[in-house]
């Protein structure tokens, strides 16, 4: 029987990725921050463990996110507010396998890919970093200093991180092995900033990120750039334009829709490719008809979205059928719209908190996904405005507490280790301007196709190192296939 691998090349170093689906990445889980995974979490309350990463918030910081852990290959990554980034055995917890002192505060959640962390601080309004730390050791590999600061993200796909620096007015591209400065770009107004909500979701070769005025006449843009820009600033596709209120999450995209939130306590759906530049509303809702307020980041499963509110309730809607409401949920006591749902094939996990100053539920939440019932909580003694992270059986969260959090019980079956080394098959360098050198130890026909499934070059290669010109090839992602007699390899490769 003929094999398959799927492998993702680095810079004069290859990896055999095989897709885990028990991992949950980065905030919202994906690129796209569907924030939906095929994992399953736990269905009764089961405590597991719980670690005290430093002190805890004060209620000043009612509406900022804190750190959301990623979960990748049996591993929890998460960061505090006393500038230190930690590496747990997620199932166990205990001592941390590894931590890191970064100069700063860090808000920031981890994203894991390729076999780094990459965080960043929150130290004010003057210079601040995104930093790429070995997952296995912790050791900076590199930083890039920005102002502003960063709270949410960042978000890594296709060989690229992309932030966005609050307060800074730009939103950043990234070489994720390098930390070299792909692009950046501000909003087309200097009055708008990209605020709580300015971390970028990646999907179809588009980057998705909303700006807002925090004047007197509150404003939000809703952004669409393309992810391999002709020029270094950036380049606009479409900027959709809402005049009730101003965002404060991040933006989901999922089948040729894109929603975004604002604070009257609408969500809008856009189309994701529309016809014009002045973007194109599908439909918007009200959360609670006489209530303002955040709805938080929707999730994306399909064509329902799930999200939770200001006023402690969840909602659930059909996008395709003009985002008619499937169920809400009876108020779970505080507000419920700053992290964003856990979404599994059959219930959701968010947390709740801060209730406009006064008394509120501060808990995590297990609700049935069919019909909004709550299953159980787990109180704590904090706000908590963390996106939860599934994994394995199990849920994960932080706290303003100062704690991070785990209920369940890992499910050790069927795990499979997202990186391992290939000795059979060298790549590199990826990403590529020109040529990419492929050294194989047999025969092979290579294919080269775009995103779209093209094919734009099929030929045989030898046994040995080969190298294939690419130089006329536009930017962007592509697929290269080697096909041998036993079995495929798949490989991304990015042209830059």
């Amino acid at each position: 029987m003929k094999k398959v691998f799927i492998i993702f090349l680095l810079s004069f170093l290859t990896f055999t990725l095989k897709v885990n689906s028990q991992d949950w990445p980065m905030i919202y889980h994906d690129p796209a921050h569907t924030s939906v995974t095929a994992a399953e979490g736990p269905s009764t309350l089961n405590f597991a463990w719980q670690y005290q990463l430093g002190t805890a918030l004060g209620v000043n910081w009612d509406y900022i996110h804190t750190s959301s852990p990623a979960v990748v290959d049996g591993k929890l990554y998460v960061g505090w507010t006393n500038g230190i980034v930690y590496c747990f055995d997620a199932a166990t917890g205990g001592t941390p396998i590894w931590t890191k002192q970064l100069p700063y505060s860090v808000f920031s959640s981890p994203a894991v890919e390729y076999g780094y962390v990459y965080i960043g601080t929150y130290g004010g309004t003057s210079t601040n970093y995104l930093y790429c730390l070995d997952a296995v050791t912790g050791d900076s590999i590199w930083r890039y200093s920005f102002s502003g600061m960063l709270e949410q993200g960042p978000t890594v796909t296709d060989g690229r991180v992309f932030f966005g620096a609050w307060y800074n007015n730009n939103i950043y591209c990234l070489n994720a092995f390098t930390g070299a400065l792909l692009w950046s770009a501000s909003p087309d107004d200097v009055n708008y900033m990209w605020g709580h909500g300015g971390l970028p979701a990646v999907k179809d070769s588009l980057v998705f990120c909303n700006a807002g005025i925090y004047m007197s006449n509150n404003n939000t843009k809703f952004y669409a750039f393309k992810e391999f820009p002709s020029v270094n600033t950036g380049e606009v596709v479409w900027v959709h334009y809402e005049t009730l209120g101003v965002t404060h999450q991040a933006m989901s995209v999922g089948n040729n829709r894109v929603y975004g939130s604002v604070d009257n306590g609408y969500m809008y759906c856009m189309k994701e490719h529309p016809a014009t530049v002045a973007g194109e509303l599908l439909w918007s809702a009200q959360s609670a008809p006489g209530f303002g307020g955040d709805p938080s980041c929707a999730a994306v499963d399909g064509d329902t979205i799930y999200y939770g509110h200001e006023d402690g309730k969840t909602f659930s809607r059909n996008a395709s059928s003009n985002g008619s409401l499937l169920w809400q949920s009876t108020s779970l006591g505080g507000h419920c719209g700053v992290g964003s749902p856990a979404v599994t094939p059959t219930m959701l996990y968010l947390g709740t908190g801060y209730a406009g100053g006064g008394p509120s539920t501060q808990a995590l939440f297990c609700l049935d996904k069919m019909n909004g019932d709550t299953l159980w909580s787990y109180p704590t003694n904090g706000y908590i405005t963390s996106s939860p992270a599934v994994s394995n059986g199990m849920v994960f969260f932080t706290s303003h507490d100062g704690y991070v959090y785990a209920i369940g019980t890992w499910n050790t079956t069927g795990i499979v280790h997202n990186i391992t080394n290939n000795n059979e098959i060298k790549i590199f360098p990826n990403p590529a301007t020109d040529n990419i050198k492929i050294i194989i130890y047999q025969k092979a026909t290579i294919e080269i196709s775009n995103i779209q499934g093209q094919t734009i070059l099929r030929k045989p290669i030898p046994q040995g190192k080969t190298d294939i010109d690419i130089s006329g090839l536009a930017k962007g992602v592509y697929i290269l296939r080697l096909n041998s007699d036993d079995k495929t390899e798949v490989a991304r490769i990015i042209k830059e």
